[in-house]
């Protein structure tokens, strides 16, 4: 086995655990020198044919070489995918079905003290009462569900790459401007899926023809018919920050990268003008909402380390929906090919 930058891989072995048995420290030697993954990077780079990374860091290895040394077989035993503090959440669920209790104590403490005898929950009762309660409500759902956030691992979210967006967005009724933005993205939550935030901002104004309807309905109810009003601009500003999930049918490290998604977000919209400054107009208008979103688009990497991409969105926002086409670049702080050298 050998990979451009690393050279031929020689032995593969477990260097240090955690105290709940993951391995913490996960040593690679080559022909040209000791590398060492830690924690959760050894998730990224020890992944499968098919690109998903691995599901936990509580594994086994056992490693054969061939009579030059270099190594002919690799083999990884997984040996569950729990959080590793001792106590069975399937078993908390279950006697939560069943309304188990103990002598003396409250209904909630009681599955967490059967797991963990001995142990003095205190006020982390409160958090075991929190978690007992989702518990019952999860037990509702259809065993399809319960499968479905099984595969989720949200412990795999952490800032991955950080760019800038630009693009033109189309409100309705409100004229076409350019959109600035920010971007984030947090990495898999389960193979295909990923994580991203993004901040934008635009500003714009309502068009002619829709403030000189409003005018017109206004001064139908002037009583005098030779009062008129006079016509100002209508300007409107927004403030989004979003929350995306996508998929992509591609492998991670896929060059060319398309994807598909939807989005939620906090929009706070702003708007100004003489002819509704004061009003309740101005009050309606000025708001702070949650907007969804649909999104398309395609990620191109021409290195492991930046990436470009175009992406399509279109966000409906109580009476406002808007369409935005926008590109960008984003730099990846952890996007792992390789392991990190350190010294022997």
């Amino acid at each position: 086995m050998s990979s451009e930058g690393i050279g031929t891989v020689r032995s593969v072995e477990v260097e240090s655990r955690t105290p709940s048995g993951r391995v913490k420290m996960l040593g690679i030697g080559t022909s040209r020198g000791h590398f060492s993954l830690r924690a959760n990077d050894i998730r990224f780079v020890l992944r499968s044919a098919g690109g998903e990374i691995l599901n936990s860091t509580y594994f086994s290895v056992e490693s054969r070489q061939d009579q030059d040394g270099a190594l002919s077989s690799l083999s990884i035993e997984g040996h569950g995918n729990g959080h590793g503090i001792g106590m069975c959440q399937w078993g908390a669920i279950g006697r939560a079905r069943a309304g188990r209790t103990q002598p003396g104590r409250h209904r909630t403490d009681a599955r967490p003290a059967r797991h963990r005898r001995g142990a003095d929950f205190g006020l982390t009762g409160i958090g075991c009462a929190i978690v007992a309660s989702i518990a019952l409500v999860a037990s509702a759902a259809p065993v399809r569900a319960q499968n479905i956030w099984q595969r989720l691992d949200l412990d795999k979210l952490r800032l991955e790459g950080i760019g800038i967006v630009a693009g033109p967005v189309t409100p309705s009724t409100i004229v076409s401007t350019q959109s600035y933005g920010v971007q984030a993205d947090y990495g898999e939550i389960a193979p295909h899926l990923r994580v991203g935030f993004s901040g934008s901002y635009w500003n714009s104004r309502y068009d002619d023809k829709t403030v000189d309807r409003f005018i017109t309905q206004l001064e139908k109810s002037l009583s005098n018919p030779d009062d008129s009003i006079k016509f100002d601009r209508v300007r409107i500003s927004t403030i989004s920050i979003e929350a995306d999930l996508r998929y992509t049918p591609t492998k991670a490290r896929a060059a060319v990268q398309p994807y598909v998604g939807g989005g939620i977000g906090l929009h706070i919209v702003n708007a100004e003008s003489k002819l509704i400054q004061n009003t309740f107009v101005e009050s309606a208008l000025d708001n702070i909402g949650a907007g969804f979103s649909a999104i398309a688009g395609v990620a191109i990497l021409p290195t492991h380390r930046v990436s470009a991409g175009v992406e399509a969105r279109y966000t409906v926002l109580g009476t406002i929906r808007f369409g935005t086409v926008r590109a960008g670049a984003m730099f990846h702080f952890s996007r792992p090919t390789r392991p990190k050298v350190t010294t022997p």
